[in-house]
């Protein structure tokens, strides 16, 4: 009677636990007194939250609070590796993390199928970091960079191809599983729909079902872009009409692109994350002024915030015209086949197509000379 009373109660509590949407993890480390920093990350692989764990005895139990899977990436204060989990609603994680960089899984039934899919691979990855020590043990013993990597680098690709093989084998032979649907959300793009194709409708509405729906998606808008990158490299020549665009201003307006015609224009993509492109904005602002009414410069910002940009605008004192790319049909490096950062697009007063430079090259400003003197 009171094994079914233990059992009925154990039950109701794996009920609570998932209701809640509480994971429950025990990180077991070799150095009994070590410091952790766990970051807990979105699905969309935003940072959400940094905590700073320290062991007692060699443990550390940490409870998350989630409605869906997350992943969580460790880092020992005492060594360079870092290993990355995943929080899982209405599970208990038990992680022991080895010296060599790799960790050992427990818990719920789903972290021992985990662990079981991984292990099959723990020899190649042991091989695997063994090859990376060796590298950087012999650069450091002053060896050519290029002599150790022509050696190392195709054994190491020899042991990734059979990691990767082992995994492809392990998910076509448990295609339910829900370990197998963790294996195809790390798998890249190259990879992941022939893999996805094969799991059945429970692994992919499992536990792991977050993640693979939006590798999913993000991997069907790359496809998008790809075909739009394409089609725009055929449209944007020398010569032909630039692409029109409206886009918001730094100030809350609407810009569009054809609203300047009869002057020449520029269009500058950049960002503030770009060491090329702020290192070439004093020679702009020098050309901004030099031809002062005779052409136009438009700052299309990619990939900042709205914060970054006004204040990288605000840092460099740019005086001309800036407006901030957009997703999906509004992308406009998409409409440009924009490829590297900066590109310059000079397009002139009856709205073609004049120049596409890319890169921060002295052609661009020898162009302008040219045309606008």
């Amino acid at each position: 009677m009171k094994k079914i009373l233990f059992i009925a109660l154990a039950f109701a509590t794996a009920c609570q636990a998932q209701k809640d949407g509480t994971c429950n993890v025990q990180f077991n480390l070799s150095n009994q007194t070590d410091t952790l920093e766990l970051v807990t990350i979105s699905v969309d692989r935003q940072v959400e939250k940094r905590d700073t764990l320290v062991a007692t005895d060699g443990k550390i139990s940490y409870t998350a609070n989630l409605s869906e899977t997350k992943i969580g990436i460790v880092t020992p204060f005492s060594a360079k590796a870092r290993y990355q989990f995943y929080f899982i609603p209405g599970e208990n994680c038990v992680m022991t993390l080895k010296e060599n960089g790799s960790c050992e899984y427990g818990g719920s039934k789903v972290y021992q199928e985990m662990n079981a899919a991984l292990a099959a691979t723990d020899s190649l990855e042991a091989v695997a970091q063994t090859l990376v020590n060796e590298y950087y043990t012999r650069l450091n013993a002053g060896e050519d960079k290029q002599t150790v990597g022509d050696e190392i680098q195709p054994r190491y690709a020899e042991v990734i191809e059979q990691v990767m093989a082992v995994k492809k084998a392990y998910i076509a032979a448990n295609p339910e599983s829900d370990a197998a649907a963790m294996l195809v959300a790390e798998m890249p793009k190259s990879d992941f729909e022939n893999l996805y194709a094969l799991l059945g409708d429970k692994a992919k509405n499992g536990v792991f079902g977050n993640i693979l729906n939006r590798q999913v998606e993000l991997f069907a808008k790359a496809r998008a872009r790809e075909e739009a990158m394409k089609q725009a490299q055929e449209k944007v020549k020398d010569g032909v009409e630039a692409p029109d665009f409206t886009l918001p201003t730094i100030d809350g307006g609407q810009l569009t692109l054809s609203s300047l015609r009869g002057k020449y224009v520029v269009i500058d993509f950049w960002g503030s994350w770009c060491g090329w492109c702020i290192k070439g904005m004093p020679d702009m602002k020098k050309y901004y002024e030099k031809y002062a009414g005779k052409f136009e410069i438009v700052g299309v910002d990619c990939g900042d915030s709205d914060d970054k940009w006004k204040a990288a605008v605000e840092k460099h004192q740019l005086p001309w015209l800036h407006v901030k790319n957009l997703e999906g049909d509004a992308d406009v490096t998409a409409k440009y086949a924009v490829q590297g950062y900066p590109t310059k697009v000079i397009i002139a007063p009856d709205g073609k197509i004049f120049k596409t430079i890319v890169g921060e090259d002295p052609e661009f400003y020898t162009t302008l000379d040219s045309v606008l003197q």
